[in-house]
Formats: C-alpha cells, structure tokens, sequence
C-alpha cells in the first residue's frame, strides 16, 4: 500500500547552461489519449527562453520546466520528463514519467 501522492515529491532544481537547454527545444508527438485530449496526436513544444526549457501544449500559455538533472526535468503533469539520445548524442524522444505510467513522444524533424 503506497502511501502519499506523486506531488508530494520535492526536487531540488540545478542550472544548465543555454547550449545543453537548446538540445531539448523542438515539438514532440504524443498519443492525445493517455492526457485526455482529442484526437490522436498532441504536440509538445519545448522552447528556451530567458535561460529556462519551457512547454507550451497546442495554443496554451508557455510554462516554466525545473531541471533535477541534465536531462530530466519538472514542472507539468506531475511527472518527470526525460529527454532521451541516440548513440550520436541527437535527442530522439521524450518521456513523461507519471504515477499511471510512461508516455513516450517522439521528436519531430526540425524543418
């Protein structure tokens, strides 16, 4: 029997540098059901800004992640998001680590 909640995790957050936070920026698709949301894709936008990752989903505001490690970070859905690479140190996907599971999105080519 577990006991507290997923939000009662507490992470103590560390400063990255512009060039490693760039690494992340890009969209991601998802499968929209496991969030609740219509349809069969939805696209994370991962951007820098004033030396933070941030995350907008579709037309909604830009939320601010906390990064615990240099390439997992918080901040949304009570989960942990972790960015994953290749063998060639590109990053490939990203995935939401929640308390109903792992949802894995795949980085979209940069155009």
């Amino acid at each position: 029997h577990l006991i507290g909640k997923k939000s009662d995790e507490k992470y103590t957050a560390i400063q990255l540098p512009p060039e490693i936070l760039s690494r992340y920026a890009g969209a991601y698709d998802f499968p929209a059901e496991p969030f609740g949301f219509p349809g069969d894709v939805l696209e994370m936008d991962f951007t820098v800004q004033d030396g933070v990752l941030k995350i907008s989903i579709g037309a909604g505001a830009k939320v601010s992640l906390k990064a615990i490690s240099q390439n997992v970070f918080v901040g949304v859905f009570n989960s942990q998001m972790e960015f994953v690479a290749n063998d060639q140190g590109e990053v490939t996907h990203m995935t939401l680590h929640g308390v109903e599971g792992d949802v894995r999105g795949e980085r979209k080519p940069v155009r």
